[in-house]
């Protein structure tokens, strides 16, 4: 998030063709070398996930609401609760995730997603960390769940991959 914050202040000097004047702020160069610094930092996470969900078709849009677990590197044994809005037209999704950590920390995900196929459909979420309590409490990073959702029984399994940026 402070890397968004501080790019958009260096983007927003730089528009108004006003140059830093203070001796503290970082120039362009050092906000994306700071910001690739950061990303690159970020710590493998790969999972593996088994849903259940619940889905109420109000047509345009469907609504899902599930649980999952499964054992991810940085939760261990974890659980999950998620909901979804979907764009039955076009199969496109935003939603959350809160991953239960096998310790009872919380992490804490939003997602953009798509989905095609029926009765099988192949679900891709793009999930953007935006938190968590204990050692995950200030966690960032991206992760993509892939799964395949039967609709006839609301079951899915997939895997997770991605990365984490816990604060220290």
């Amino acid at each position: 998030m402070r890397s968004i914050v501080v790019s958009l202040c260096v983007f927003c000097s730089a528009c108004s063709g006003q140059a830093l004047n203070s001796p503290t702020s970082p120039t362009s160069t050092v906000s994306i070398s700071a910001a690739t610094s950061r990303t690159a930092a970020g710590l493998p996470f790969r999972g593996s996930l088994t849903a259940k969900e619940v889905d109420i078709v109000t047509f345009p849009t469907l609504r899902a609401e599930g649980s999952a677990e499964g054992t991810a590197t940085h939760l261990g044994r974890y659980t999950a609760e998620f909901n979804a809005t979907v764009n039955v037209l076009d199969g496109r999704s935003t939603g959350s995730f809160t991953f239960t950590a096998a310790n009872g920390d919380l992490l804490f995900c939003t997602f953009v997603g798509f989905g095609v196929g029926e009765p099988i459909a192949t679900i891709t979420e793009t999930l953007t960390i935006t938190g968590g309590t204990g050692h995950l409490a200030g966690a960032s990073g991206m992760l993509t769940v892939q799964r395949t959702l039967d609709l006839t029984t609301g079951v899915s399994s997939g895997s997770i991959d991605g990365s984490i940026t816990m604060q220290h």
